[in-house]
C-alpha cells in the first residue's frame, strides 16, 4: 500500500534546520500493485521527439551521481521554469530541480527508472507532473501512472518521502479540463 500526499507547492517551506514541512491539503491511499497493465501511463517511455531533451535527462543524470541532493523537485515546465537563483537562494545547494518542460507521467516515470535517482537518496522529491496528460488520458490513468511514479521512487529510495503536487487549474478561467483535474486531485 502507497501512501500519496498531494499538496500545492505554495504550501512547501523548508526550514532553516533541513527539515521539510507541507501543508497536507489532500491525501489518498493507491494500491500501486494493482495499477491495471492496460495503463500506458504505468510504463515509463523516453521522449525522443523533443529536442533536448535527452541532454537535460543526461545532465540530471550526471548531477545526481556527484550526490548529496537532500531535496529533489522532479516535473514538467513548472518545476523547470523556477529561477534558478531563487531556487537555489530558497532551498540550498543540496536542492536539485529536474524539470522538463512538456513531460507526462510516463516520461517522469522513464527518467526515474534510467538514473536520476542512481547516487542520491535524497530525503524528500516533490513531484509535479500530470497537467500535460489531461487532455490525452483519463484521470484513472494519470492517477495511476503518478503512483507508478511514486512507487518507483521508493523502489529507488526507500527512505525518501514523497510529495506529489496537485494539478493546477489551467485556462484563462481556471475550468479548462476542470474535470479532469478536480478528479485526478480527489482521486
Amino acid at each position: 500500500m502507497q501512501k500519496v500526499i498531494a499538496v500545492s507547492m505554495l504550501s512547501l517551506v523548508m526550514l532553516g534546520t533541513g527539515a521539510v514541512v507541507a501543508q497536507q491539503n489532500q491525501t489518498q491511499t493507491t494500491n500501486t500493485n494493482s495499477v491495471a497493465t492496460t495503463n500506458k501511463l504505468a510504463v515509463g517511455a523516453p521522449r525522443p521527439d523533443l529536442a533536448g531533451w535527452m541532454d537535460s535527462h543526461d545532465r540530471f543524470v550526471r548531477r545526481a551521481k556527484r550526490g548529496s541532493v537532500d531535496l529533489v523537485f522532479f516535473g514538467d515546465s513548472i518545476t523547470q521554469w523556477w529561477p534558478h537563483d531563487d531556487f537555489i537562494n530558497r532551498y540550498g545547494r543540496t536542492a536539485a530541480n529536474f524539470g522538463i518542460g512538456g513531460d507526462q507521467v510516463q516520461h517522469l516515470l522513464w527518467r526515474v527508472q534510467n538514473g536520476e535517482l542512481d547516487g542520491i537518496q535524497p530525503k524528500v522529491a516533490v513531484i509535479a507532473v500530470g497537467t500535460n496528460n489531461v487532455a490525452f488520458n483519463s484521470p484513472d490513468d494519470i492517477s495511476g501512472g503518478i503512483a507508478r511514479l511514486v512507487a518507483a521512487i521508493q523502489e529507488k529510495s526507500p527512505t525518501t518521502k514523497v510529495l506529489v503536487q496537485g494539478i493546477f487549474p489551467r485556462g484563462w478561467d481556471g475550468q479548462w479540463k476542470a474535470d479532469t483535474i478536480n478528479q485526478v486531485n480527489t482521486g
